[in-house]
């Protein structure tokens, strides 16, 4: 049964990354201001003594009595001029209690799952809710951006990452394996925000994100031997984005045009690829540029892949 837990969640990871041979984003320059500066990832923390799981719980009982269809998955992933708002804004109306919930237990302190007394099933069924709470986040934060809410969209990001970290801390590898492919399925709601013509910079929120997440590369190199790739993949989708963040300020700071080489980029620090220690690989062609991972993953497959190809725009 564990390795059937197992191989579910491994799933779900790869769906999210389907893979593509490079993910087209198009971008504006941008401008820093102090706010942007105080954003983050996961939320603060508001019940430090207050244990998460009694809010999640209660939000996957709702959804598995009533879930969602799965057409909502697909509607995150729906480019803005095509959402479909009104059917969106009805589906959120409906499932308001579960966002409250997801909202309450992501600003918890503590999450801890009894272990001793749950069987595989029971968690097997509470981790499927779970990610379909996180699909109507995603479906949130999408409409928000739709209807050009950045500050409100903000907050709803932080929830979905929230509940990956809570996940992530405990002590089962299944759990942590499903609050993994949560945070890679926000980081794909992430490439939509930034391409916003007037959203803000995410580049300092990127650098916010836990390293607990990244606390089982050991458990995962034991237990899933030839599987690490998932880790490493997030981790380069975070530090990509936040590449690629990066180089949005520069161009906001030199007349929005792509700075000439990684190197070009003064306003900020650039990170470098966290599991090579080498820089990503730029090239720019204009106002189009391509960045992507410096070497291939060891063990890795095509959709572990991390390349994007930059097209720079101007706001009207």
């Amino acid at each position: 049964m564990k390795q059937l837990l197992i191989a579910s969640a491994m799933v779900f990871f790869s769906i999210t990354y389907a893979g593509a041979e490079q993910t087209k984003l198009t971008l504006y320059p941008v401008k820093v201001s102090k706010e942007m500066k105080s954003y983050t990832l996961v939320p603060q923390v508001i019940e430090p003594n207050c244990d998460a799981r009694q809010f999640y719980e209660k939000a996957a009982d709702i959804i598995s009595k009533n879930p969602p269809d799965a057409q909502v998955r697909e509607w995150c992933k729906t480019s803005l001029d095509k959402f479909p708002v009104k059917n969106t804004r009805e589906v959120l109306d409906k499932y308001k209690e579960v966002l409250d919930l997801a909202e309450r237990g992501a600003r918890c302190g503590k999450y801890k799952w009894p272990l001793t007394t749950t069987t595989e099933e029971t968690l097997q069924n509470f981790l499927s809710n779970i990610r379909k709470v996180t699909w109507l986040l995603g479906l949130k934060f999408h409409l928000q951006m739709a209807q050009g809410q950045y500050e409100q969209a903000l907050p709803t990001l932080q929830t979905a990452f929230g509940a990956a970290n809570h996940l992530c801390q405990d002590s089962d590898l299944i759990q942590k394996l499903v609050g993994f492919a949560i945070a890679g399925f926000m980081l794909h709601q992430v490439e939509w925000f930034i391409q916003q013509p007037n959203a803000p910079c995410l580049y300092w929120a990127l650098q916010t994100y836990p390293k607990s997440v990244y606390g089982f590369d050991t458990m995962l190199y034991f237990e899933l031997p030839g599987k690490s790739s998932m880790l490493k993949r997030l981790q380069r989708h975070i530090a990509a984005l936040q590449c690629i963040e990066a180089l949005r300020i520069a161009a906001g700071a030199d007349g929005g045009k792509w700075p000439e080489r990684l190197e070009d980029v003064k306003k900020v620090a650039v990170p470098v690829d966290p599991v090579s220690g080498k820089a990503f690989i730029y090239k720019r062609d204009g106002a189009k540029a391509i960045l992507q991972e410096p070497e291939k993953l060891t063990n890795g497959t095509e959709k572990d892949v991390i390349a994007f190809q930059l097209d720079l725009r101007e706001k009207q």
